[in-house]
């Protein structure tokens, strides 16, 4: 019977032993949950701050893998204020330049450079009484020094004026690298202006800082022609539109003797100088009749090598 109580009083003490045991690791399972789920918090928190600084300081071209992630279409959605977008609504074709909010597939931009852009495109929409969907341009970096968008200084949001496929841009993009030719990553967005639905555009990367340092690492010259700048811009010609012919004097073509075109019989060249004389000015030589030169008997000149053909019969 002693026996037998030893083995009983033995017994409960392992099975004691057991269950102050798994209390504590079971205790101990949940301080390191705690602990790991504040951990976790504290790195969403981390990482949350460090993707907003990242954002603003990333050089090596991490936004080719987000906004122009081609996998799905972005959500892009414009904040401006109300008295700015109304200006722009009436000017368009002055692409002045907003500061606005890009909200970017869930991520807010502040203080971004917004303007319409474009010149055919822009003028048409911009005579088209049923249409405000302009392409616009984005500078990150206009009012806040060093703003980009993951590296990304400058994005283009094309409105695919007159492509009912909305591919041929984006096509044309992949095809350059394909044969190796560094061209401007695209990518298909949603936009919204306000919260008002714009529709599909294709965001393309501008051709700026970003882009040389994506494709060459900076090196080289980009240069771009400003047409704002030219000197015939100012010019208004036919449709009331920026970026004619230059003026040739009185306003219009040279020699506007033939439907608003020069007339070819004087054989005068655009800047109409007087005929004659031994500047000429532009025009074509005078050979006394007007007609080509005489060489003789209205014959061509005879070559008579053999190399070349013999006219001295006055045939061809």
């Amino acid at each position: 019977m002693t026996s037998s109580r030893l083995r009983r009083k033995n017994r409960r003490l392992t099975a004691l032993l057991l269950c102050f045991f798994l209390a504590a690791s079971l205790a101990s399972c949940g301080m390191q949950g705690a602990g790991s789920n504040g951990m976790r918090d504290a790195k969403k928190e981390t990482d949350a701050s460090e993707s907003a600084e990242s954002a603003n300081t990333d050089s090596d071209a991490s936004y080719a893998k987000k906004l122009f992630d081609r996998t799905y279409v972005h959500a892009i959605d414009v904040a401006i204020g109300e008295d700015e977008w109304q200006d722009l609504l009436e000017n368009p074709t002055e692409k002045t330049k907003y500061e606005a909010t890009l909200t970017i597939d869930g991520e807010e931009f502040a203080d971004v450079s917004f303007a319409t852009k474009g010149n055919t495109s822009l003028s048409s929409v911009a005579e088209d009484a049923d249409s405000n969907r302009y392409s616009f341009k984005v500078n990150f970096g206009k009012y806040v020094d060093g703003q980009t968008y993951y590296g990304l200084d400058k994005l283009n949001l094309n409105n695919l004026y007159a492509d009912a496929t909305y591919m041929k841009d984006y096509l044309s993009y992949e095809i350059f690298r394909e044969a190796g030719v560094d061209a401007p990553l695209a990518s298909y967005v949603w936009l919204t202006v306000n919260g008002e639905d714009f529709g599909l555009y294709l965001a393309i990367e501008g051709v700026d800082d970003s882009f040389l340092a994506r494709t060459a690492d900076g090196e080289g010259e980009l240069y771009k022609p400003s047409t704002e700048m030219l000197e015939n811009m100012d010019k208004v010609g036919k449709g009331g539109k920026g970026g004619n012919r230059p003026d040739f004097g009185d306003g219009g073509n040279p020699d506007d003797a033939v439907g608003g075109r020069s007339d070819a019989g004087e054989g005068k060249r655009p800047d109409g100088a007087e005929e004659g004389g031994s500047d000429i000015g532009g025009n074509l030589p005078d050979f006394g009749d007007g007609e080509h030169p005489d060489f003789g008997g209205g014959e061509r000149p005879d070559f008579s090598g053999g190399e070349r053909p013999d006219f001295s019969a006055g045939d061809m």
